[in-house]
């Protein structure tokens, strides 16, 4: 019902040659072929819901994963470490050269400082590792 919908504002903009974000809430690995066919540039899918083999089936190299990181458990719950081997491995199992991963992270006021901080520390210790990665 929708995809018809999606192509009729999406094709425009990629006959303009403009790249097209676009966000999904919830697992919506069923739908991620879908979006890749519309011809979506990123899409900002819930990651860490989804298995890493619908993400490596579906949507690695052949879309740019746009993340967010993990707000449920990581974050709040883990310790710094445990926050940098999450983002390493959404870099691990999401980034390429053909499609990539740009992580972000929301700031709860609840999260430990050291945990934003290890977050933030994170993005910066693995960045050219996430540029470079094949």
């Amino acid at each position: 019902m929708f995809k018809p919908l999606y192509r009729r504002m999406i094709e425009p903009l990629k006959n303009e040659g403009k790249h097209v974000f676009f966000h999904t809430c919830g697992l919506t690995s069923e739908i991620w072929n879908d979006f890749v066919e519309l011809g979506v540039d990123a899409l900002n899918a819930q990651i860490p819901l989804a298995s890493p083999v619908d993400v490596e089936t579906k949507l690695r190299g052949r879309s740019c994963i746009f993340s967010d990181v993990d707000r449920q458990h990581a974050m709040p719950h883990g310790t710094p470490d445990q926050v940098r081997e999450h983002i390493q491995s959404l870099i691990d199992l999401c980034g390429t050269e053909k499609g990539g991963v740009m992580l972000r992270g929301e700031l709860e006021a609840v999260w430990p400082i050291e945990n934003i901080a290890a977050m933030f520390e994170a993005y910066d210790l693995f960045g050219d590792t996430a540029r470079t990665r094949v």
